[in-house]
């Protein structure tokens, strides 16, 4: 066998191994510039009034897909919209992007009691058109819920 035979030879088992590699392992990347986010680094809401909070996910390229989870303390926020509440405390929110580097949602609580809390962006996962998924980073923010006005103590005697 003449060596310009043996080099294509060698040429077509490399190409064939890469091309095989590919199509066996399971197409995922970790994040390489996915993050999620909330439209503000913290919040003050009002008890009994329905409240929106921007979620976010940022992609270096065009995302397809985003499912991801929001968890809360159902004691002090009421779900209301947005998502789909797969419990008390866990709401799923899973959506076409539509080839967009930004994904953005607004999801509704309603305070039920004062005092603070947090909500939280869990588990979010983006699919490129080419089938592949990544994973993006995990966020929080804070809630703050004031006491209703005239409803502190003036006083405490004992």
């Amino acid at each position: 066998m003449n060596r310009w035979m043996k080099n294509v030879l060698a040429a077509m088992a490399i190409a064939v191994s890469v091309v095989s590699g590919f199509l066996i392992s399971d197409i995922h990347a970790e994040a390489a510039g996915e993050i999620s986010r909330f439209g503000s680094e913290s919040y003050e809401w009002v008890q009994g009034t329905e409240s929106p909070i921007g979620v976010y996910v940022e992609s270096d390229a065009p995302m397809y897909y985003v499912d991801m989870t929001l968890q809360y303390d159902p004691q002090m926020l009421r779900y209301n919209s947005g998502g789909e509440l797969e419990s008390e405390g866990t709401v799923r929110i899973s959506s076409g992007a539509g080839n967009v580097e930004q994904f953005s949602l607004m999801v509704y609580f309603t305070p039920i009691r004062s005092g603070t809390t947090q909500i939280s962006i869990t588990n979010v996962t983006v699919q490129y058109a080419s089938g592949e998924t990544s994973t993006a980073t995990d966020a929080s923010a804070p809630v703050s819920i004031p006491l209703p006005a005239g409803c502190a103590l003036s006083s405490l005697s004992v």
